[in-house]
């Protein structure tokens, strides 16, 4: 670890700490420090640093109420690596042109946007930016992670190794109160949930780094899943949880190695197990009721409430949407005219709380079914035992989370980048 931070000290040692600096003491030097970082190492062909920084101001950008400096920088970021991706958009044997499939769905949510979004000023630029960094994500670092493999992996496990030590210091000697977020850790992130989200994202790249990158004796890839799933569990969040199961069991059955009779006897002997297990003593215990929060669990923390009352908005425009940002605008207005009891209740109606109802109140059934069809063409040319367990965890996770009908959040451009690294073409 120690030489992966020499290695790239300008990086570790200058570039991070100031980062950090700026966006607390001098909040516009964030428009000046990345674009003469990014400058400078694109003059060198670092293109690993650019993009591990931009992939971390994401993440750090999401507790816009801790350091909301970061939320600007995105927008840095999404401009300045566009520019770089139209660098290569010329050279077709390095980039991929999938992202083009994309086009229909950029184009129905603009022109949605335009006609129907109460709220232009802040709908069109988030369908905007969500073109953006498709973009960049499977031309740019698709190119970076392609010609510079060793370099990209190596350092991605220095940066998030670092993210994550620093979330679990966070829980162990708490240094400010938004780290948690009503009695839930939420670290470095703006809530829990988001800290679960990121944690999942990257188990799930790291382990295919360690599969088919690094090989398994890669000690750093070990240390990072070890940490990763201590975060993830400090968090409380039962759909990671959950998310994270299906995604290790699909990936169990489906390793290349097993042969049939093993699938088989899996098959049998794990529901074997879960109906032998005593599963009313196991909910008793406090433990797992606290990290399950089985008071909660019936209503889905208060989002089958809200799911009803979106559903209501959807069935008086389900074909077309309303456009981006509607569905903030939606709970926005209600929050504003409801007389809610207390902090709980105000943080469930903040968000809708599943992205397929998320995109049907902005875009409708005909821009669900554009972005579906985008992400099924992903999956072309690509092994589908690879992708499955992570397609089918992920898109699990969005049906308590609204992250996949938006582009500004730091777990979409973990989710695309997944499959523009193991795309040929």
């Amino acid at each position: 670890m120690i030489k992966i931070i020499k290695e790239e000290w300008g990086f570790y040692g200058v570039f991070l700490p100031l980062l950090v600096a700026v966006a607390v003491i001098a909040r516009p030097g964030i428009y000046l420090l990345i674009p003469v970082f990014y400058l400078y190492w694109f003059s060198q062909q670092k293109h690993y640093l650019i993009v591990l920084a931009s992939l971390i101001i994401f993440v750090l950008a999401d507790n816009f109420r801790l350091l909301p400096a970061f939320t600007e920088g995105r927008y840095v970021v999404l401009l300045l690596c566009s520019f770089f991706s139209v660098q290569w958009l010329s050279n077709i044997r390095v980039i991929s042109l999938r992202w083009l499939y994309f086009i229909p769905f950029f184009l129905y949510a603009l022109i949605v946007s335009l006609l129907y979004s109460p709220v232009l000023t802040e709908s069109v630029p988030r369908v905007v930016s969500y073109l953006l960094l498709i973009l960049n994500v499977f031309v740019y670092y698709k190119y970076t992670f392609k010609s510079q493999t060793t370099r990209f992996v190596l350092h991605f496990h220095g940066l998030f190794i670092i993210y994550f030590a620093i979330t679990i210091l966070s829980f162990l000697f708490p240094w400010h109160p938004r780290l948690f977020v009503l009695g839930r850790f939420a670290g470095l992130m703006s809530n829990p949930n988001g800290l679960a989200l990121i944690s999942l994202s990257l188990f799930i790249i790291t382990d295919y780094f360690q599969k088919q990158v690094t090989g398994k004796q890669f000690t750093l890839a070990w240390i990072l899943k070890a940490i990763i799933l201590v975060a993830l569990v400090l968090s409380g969040s039962r759909n990671a949880l959950a998310s994270l199961f299906i995604y290790v069991f699909l990936s169990f059955l489906f390793e290349p190695r097993l042969n049939s009779l093993e699938v088989v006897l899996s098959l049998v002997f794990i529901p074997v197990g879960f109906l032998l297990i005593d599963f009313d003593l196991l909910l008793q215990s406090e433990v797992v009721s606290n990290i399950l929060r089985i008071d909660t669990l019936e209503n889905a923390s208060g989002r089958v409430e809200v799911w009803e009352m979106v559903m209501k908005q959807i069935a008086k425009e389900p074909w077309w949407g309303s456009g981006f940002y509607y569905d903030d605008f939606f709970m926005n207005a209600y929050l504003e005219q409801a007389n809610l009891a207390n902090d709980v209740v105000a943080r469930q109606f903040s968000g809708v709380w599943n992205s397929y109802l998320t995109l049907l109140l902005n875009v409708g059934v005909a821009g669900g079914c554009l972005l579906m069809l985008f992400l099924f063409s992903l999956h072309q040319g690509i092994e589908l035992k690879r992708l499955l367990p992570f397609t089918i965890a992920l898109l699990f996770s969005a049906f308590f989370e609204s992250w996949l009908a938006s582009s500004l959040n730091a777990y979409s451009q973990f989710f695309y980048l997944y499959y523009a690294i193991q795309q040929r073409k």
